[in-house]
């Protein structure tokens, strides 16, 4: 495991959930998925990491997004809700420099997983792979501080 990240709702600034939000000293305001069912959403692509798991839990929760298209770029959501065209879902990492216009919002029972490098069980690592690993987890620790 390289490091931890929590899965954010990314929306409009000028976007108003009004008492929907959850809010909670020291942490990040919440919204339930609830509050983006009739939102337009851009969501990644099906073949993704991450998809299948919203998909998992928009089902869970009986939440049928409206998704106007999906990407294979997380970048190009926040662009588009940078734009007040739509909400989308993100991992936290991609979140960094999309600060401007943006609100980011945990879902109400917070979402995280595990960023990891991986590798074909019983194959040989070498010293520079291991060191690279090792440069690859501080560098994302460093950078998950900075929030």
């Amino acid at each position: 495991d390289l490091y931890r990240e929590e899965i954010l709702i990314a929306a409009p600034e000028s976007w108003d959930f009004g008492d929907q939000i959850i809010r909670k000293e020291g942490c990040r305001p919440a919204l339930p998925l609830q509050a983006l069912k009739d939102r337009p959403m851009i969501l990644l692509r099906k073949k993704t990491t991450m998809r299948p798991i919203l998909d998992k839990l928009f089902r869970t929760r009986k939440v049928v997004p409206q998704i106007l298209f999906d990407t294979a770029n997380p970048a190009t959501i926040l662009e588009m809700v940078r734009a007040e065209i739509c909400c989308g879902i993100i991992a936290e990492s991609t979140a960094c420099g999309f600060d401007q216009g943006i609100r980011y919002y945990s879902l109400d029972k917070p979402l995280h997983w595990n960023v990891a490098a991986s590798y074909a069980k019983g194959s040989f690592v070498s010293r520079a792979t291991q060191c690279f690993i090792d440069y690859a987890k501080k560098y994302w620790l460093e950078k998950t501080k900075e929030k």
